[in-house]
């Protein structure tokens, strides 16, 4: 008899613990789960944040670098202009080509100088002191690129360290052409790149941040950090160079050969220009957060799987006590009643981490009732949390809602990990929802029930949203920027099409602009740019568009126009809506437009279209400026 009751006492505390080693392994497996989802959710959360920090840095930084670029090709078109004018009756003397070259101010800049070199190749004057005359160029790719027979038009040539300055240098160049098609020469204009390490050393807003401007030819201008390390570096077997080669604008991932740190990268090539720009950020950027996550989440499971293990060992040792002797049942219930204290403050301790994650933390069964849930649904929905436990989803959010996720639902039902995102309207606010179902289980392999982890990720949204749209609006006029133009143009000229009509497109910059900077500041410059942004909007249909290109540059976009005349006529009420004075600091000033009128044809793409709008405002410019000209095919500009 005491041999059967010792066995069968041992069998029964055989059966208890089994069943209460499978209860706690569940829950350390639950939170193992639920901190494993976590910390690769934020992780890939941190990650894409990275990528589309990248995207949108260098869609910055190249709309810059184009700037600063059109401003240097403004004074180079200038100068050619002004030399080919001298050239027309005698050759131009060396002084009054510096008179032309040297800046309207009298103030050398540092970031950027010209120089003129005959069509010999010998340097004959330069905008600063640098002595440079009777220094033979004509080995220069920059001097060699304009003697052919065809018009290169701005020629940018790949960094080297200069021949006479020994600074780190790249050059842009135009020839001069008298009327009769000699050639007189070439405008050089050497740029400073430290000018573009400086701008990208200020934009770094975080350490294991990259900025990397190249010349498609395969050679480093600027980058930073380490720009004297890496200036002129030949990178024509790196990853950048590959991709840049094969699309004008992505991502990758690589390792970098200068400072060899792992990086997420975004470039893209600057619009009819030899060079490319890339962002890159650090892997570490995002990893820190994770090891850090990691060391938090150890700390806190290691408190957890300590007092289930204390609860277990303890339940165990009471349940032997009772067990072994009836005599201690008294004392064996009080123990019993202490563990179950014990084991209510451990399934309070997970309920609060659970409460304390800022998402809809539930467990929902084969029936679709919610079983478990976190109090965050008070806060998202305003539920009633007892009265949630029992309910079925469809009861919870209602048929619109409910149907809107019975696929995922059926899906999660069915065996498979769900993940995806749904716009709802919750009590009339829209809500960007992130779900993640999970399976369960049991031992048979049937699903029990499934986990759901719903985040609210509309913050995330709106922010990125509003940071895409900063991307597309010039900052200054707050007009449509060039992004925002190429897309509304291409969009235009394709309802065009369809409708048998015709698209005008208008391409004007500021007369003389430069010297209203000089004279009288850039504030003073850029009030002009505002006033002058606002007169075209008045002057045009509230449909049509007014976008800032760079510098003084601006296009309209006039969509549905049925003949070129409709254009000519909007160009002329803009050339005389500049007639009024613009109130600026300082006495009035009248500033009038150049105007250069393209209208598209069936085969036109946005850039060609451009660019024709662009030769008759050349035309404008050459035929003495305020007023406009219409593109006519086959011209010669």
């Amino acid at each position: 008899m005491t041999t059967s009751l010792a066995s069968l006492q041992r069998s029964s505390y055989a059966n208890f613990r089994l069943r209460l080693l499978l209860g706690f392994s569940f829950l350390v497996l639950l939170l193992l789960a639920l901190m494993g989802w976590k910390i690769h959710s934020d992780y890939q959360n941190d990650r894409n944040t990275a990528l589309w920090q990248t995207k949108s840095f260098s869609q910055a930084m190249g709309a810059h670098v184009s700037s600063q670029i059109a401003v240097v090709d403004s004074a180079l078109l200038h100068a050619t202009e002004a030399i080919a004018k001298l050239g027309e009756e005698k050759t131009p003397s060396a002084a009054s080509i510096r008179g032309i070259l040297a800046p309207s101010n009298g103030a050398p800049d540092d970031n950027f100088w010209m120089a003129f070199i005959d069509a010999q190749g010998m340097g004959v004057t330069s905008s600063t002191n640098l002595p440079i005359q009777g220094i033979s160029y004509a080995d220069r790719p920059y001097f060699v690129a304009h003697l052919g027979p065809e018009e290169r038009g701005l020629f940018v040539d790949a960094p080297e360290v200069g021949r006479i300055s020994k600074r780190p240098l790249f050059f842009l160049s135009r020839r001069v052409m008298t009327p009769g098609g000699k050639l007189i020469g070439i405008v050089v204009a050497s740029i400073d790149a430290s000018v573009f390490a400086r701008v990208f050393r200020n934009a770094l807003f975080q350490p294991s941040l990259s900025i990397t401007l190249i010349h498609t030819d395969g050679k480093i201008i600027a980058r930073e950090p380490r720009f004297k390390e890496s200036f002129a570096a030949v990178i024509t077997e790196t990853e950048f160079y590959r991709h840049v080669k094969i699309s004008p604008n992505g991502s990758y991932e690589h390792q970098s050969l200068i400072d060899g740190q792992q990086r997420i990268y975004s470039f893209q090539t600057l619009d009819r220009l030899p060079l490319a720009l890339s962002v890159g950020i650090a892997s570490e950027a995002w990893t820190n957060g994770i090891e850090e996550g990691l060391t938090a989440a150890a700390a806190v499971f290691a408190v957890i799987l300590a007092v289930m293990v204390f609860s277990g060992r303890f339940a165990l040792h009471s349940f032997r006590r009772l067990e072994e002797s009836e005599a201690g049942q008294k004392s064996l219930n009080q123990d019993l009643r202490s563990l179950q204290a014990d084991l209510t403050r451990g399934e309070k301790r997970l309920r609060m981490i659970a409460d304390s994650l800022p998402a809809l933390v539930s467990y929902i069964d084969a029936e679709e009732r919610y079983v478990f849930h976190n109090s965050y649904y008070r806060h998202v929905f305003g539920a009633d949390l007892p009265a949630m436990v029992g309910r079925t989803m469809r009861e919870m959010f209602g048929d619109a809602m409910y149907l809107s996720i019975k696929t995922e639902v059926d899906a999660a039902l069915g065996g498979k990990r769900v993940s995806f995102e749904r716009t709802m309207s919750v009590h009339g606010i829209e809500r960007h929802l992130k779900f993640q179902y999970t399976p369960d289980f049991d031992a048979a392999g049937k699903v029990v029930g499934f986990y759901t982890m719903v985040t609210d990720i509309s913050d995330m949204k709106l922010i990125q949203a509003r940071l895409m749209e900063m991307t597309r609006i010039d900052a200054l006029t707050g007009l449509p920027n060039r992004n925002q133009l190429h897309d509304r143009l291409a969009e235009a000229l394709t309802r065009a099409r369809r409708c048998g009509l015709q698209v005008g497109c208008l391409y004007l910059d500021i007369d003389n602009f430069k010297s209203i900077n000089d004279t009288l500041g850039h504030a003073a410059g850029d009030q002009v740019l505002c006033q002058f942004g606002a007169r075209l909007q008045r002057s045009v249909r509230e449909a049509d568009l007014v976008a800032r290109l760079a510098g003084d540059e601006f296009v309209i976009v006039l969509e549905g126009i049925h003949e070129p005349d409709e254009a000519m006529r909007a160009a002329e009420k803009i050339v005389d809506a500049m007639g009024v004075p613009f109130d600026i600091d300082g006495p009035p000033r009248i500033v009038t437009t150049s105007v250069g009128i393209a209208v598209s044809d069936d085969g036109d793409d946005p850039d060609a279209l451009l660019r024709k709008a662009d030769a008759a405002l050349y035309i404008t410019k050459r035929a003495g400026k305020n007023g406009f000209e219409l593109h006519v095919p086959g011209a010669v500009t």
